[in-house]
């Protein structure tokens, strides 16, 4: 067996990583970032920025992302919401309250499927509609989702992409 760099084996045979082994990342370095203001990562690891505000920017559309937990192939809980936000589950059915100010332009899911590793990229259907309240059109919308409608598997999640 080679050992490679940043690598030893000890007197049993085990192979440890150097701790600190990691670069940092540079423009022409893979390695280690770390999240700086105005950033913040996801459940799944995403890392996003919030969208411009005033100037040029202004009209540029906000895209944010959250996830939702299944129990059997029903929504259970709402985590990694925007800062500010709120959800109400009933039964398959999750309504969102946020504070961006605009109404809702678009939807999406990202069911994860552990047996195919993949996740599956779905839209909502008629019978799987979004709405939005008319005495709420700025700060609310309301989805009906389950394992089914997302492409996730049972008791797994899926990532929702929101773009106002």
């Amino acid at each position: 067996m080679k050992v490679g760099q940043n690598l030893t084996i000890d007197g049993y045979g085990t192979l440890n990583a150097v701790a600190g082994a990691t670069p940092v990342a540079s423009a022409t370095v893979l390695g280690g970032i770390k999240v700086g203001a105005n950033l913040f990562i996801d459940g799944y690891g995403v890392l996003s920025a919030p969208a411009p505000s005033g100037g040029a920017g202004a009209n540029a559309p906000s895209v944010f992302s959250f996830v939702v937990d299944f129990a059997g192939s029903d929504p259970t809980a709402v985590a990694s919401l925007p800062s500010g936000w709120t959800s109400a589950i009933a039964g398959d059915q999750i309504t969102i309250t946020h504070n961006v100010g605009s109404p809702l332009r678009h939807i999406s899911y990202w069911g994860y499927s552990a047996s195919g590793s993949v996740n599956n990229y779905r839209l909502p259907s008629a019978s799987n509609a979004v709405t939005i309240p008319a005495a709420a059109v700025n700060t609310q919308f309301v989805f009906v989702i389950n394992t089914a409608v997302c492409g996730a598997d049972t008791n797994g999640s899926a990532r929702i992409e929101v773009l106002f």
